[in-house]
């Protein structure tokens, strides 16, 4: 799902990483998961209830797992395939703010970065980045 990051290219093995697709691909989602709710297709409405959690549940939860594990511990759960796309079989850790590539970009050269880099998880300027193993399995 992730398949580019926002690198920078200088010489600190701790790069700042992020996903700046990661906003684009979920908000893109969103609207399609909207739209064809207000349409009237169920199996959408049960994908939109998960994508509008994913957007907003860690922000604001106010306890351990918030309502995405209340929504996960449905028996049965209703769109079990569509979730695990989304998270995959392992999940993945959320975070409180998503930027995509501009807002990313913007934000570290105002904290003193200069000429962020687009890359794949896998790629950095780092020497020897692969034994990092920080975003991918190489």
């Amino acid at each position: 799902m992730f398949d580019r990051d926002l690198s920078l290219s200088f010489d600190n093995p701790t790069a700042a990483k992020a996903f700046p697709n990661h906003v684009a691909e979920i908000s893109q989602t969103y609207l399609e998961k909207l739209e064809a709710a207000v349409a009237g297709d169920k199996k959408a409405a049960d994908d939109y209830d998960w994508i509008v959690l994913e957007m907003l549940d860690q922000m604001v939860r106010e306890s351990s797992g918030g309502l995405m594990l209340e929504y996960l511990r449905r028996q049965p759960l209703p769109n079990e395939q569509f979730i695990l796309q989304r998270i995959g079989d392992e999940g993945r850790k959320l975070h409180h703010w998503m930027y995509d590539r501009f807002s990313l970009a913007r934000e570290l050269m105002a904290a003193g970065f200069r000429e962020p880099v687009v890359r794949s998880a896998s790629e950095s300027a780092i020497a020897a980045w692969s034994r990092f193993y920080l975003d991918v399995q190489f």
